[in-house]
């Protein structure tokens, strides 16, 4: 018994005199590195900010207009030949418009024409949509809200992207 108190005291004493010989009375536990992790935002992040924003103002704008054509509706689309979807965001009367052109095209087995020919054939409704929405948003506090809000998220996001671009020159 005496063997391993001298022994266990033996090792008590060379383990204080091993730190004293490093300059350390008391033993270092902290052997971890300090990481700072920074975090950034994507511009996909700003991206979906901004269609929510903008999701956020036609609802409340669909809730304040009265004509329906001039009602924003959006749907889920897909491109041909992916499985990417996108929300699809027109006024009802471009909607219609298109859907009338792509019935006359397919019953006379032409082209049907692009959303860009479209929304020139209706620039006259355009105008009028424009000027009813502007109405609506005159008169409504929270709309005036969510138009700001909108474009800030536009700005933000066109920021994020051109300092992307730049970055990769």
């Amino acid at each position: 018994m005496k063997k391993y108190l001298v022994l266990l005291l033996l090792g008590a004493l060379a383990s204080n005199l091993a730190y004293a010989q490093l300059g350390s009375a008391e033993p270092k536990t902290d052997f971890g590195e300090n990481i700072e992790i920074r975090g950034k935002n994507t511009p996909a992040y700003y991206f979906e900010a901004m269609r929510h924003a903008e999701i956020a103002l036609y609802d409340q704008v669909n809730l304040q207009i009265d004509d329906h054509k001039y009602k924003v509706s959006c749907r889920r689309e897909s491109q041909i030949n992916t499985n990417l979807k996108f929300k699809n965001c027109l006024p009802n009367f471009v909607r219609e418009r298109l859907a009338y052109e792509h019935r006359v095209a397919r019953d006379s087995d032409i082209t049907p024409p692009t959303l860009e020919l479209v929304e020139f054939m209706v620039a006259d409704e355009q105008e009028e949509a424009l000027n009813a929405v502007a109405k609506v948003i005159e008169g409504n506090p929270e709309l005036i809200e969510l138009l700001v809000k909108y474009q800030n998220s536009v700005a933000a996001y066109e920021k994020v992207k051109t300092e992307q671009i730049a970055s990769l020159d």
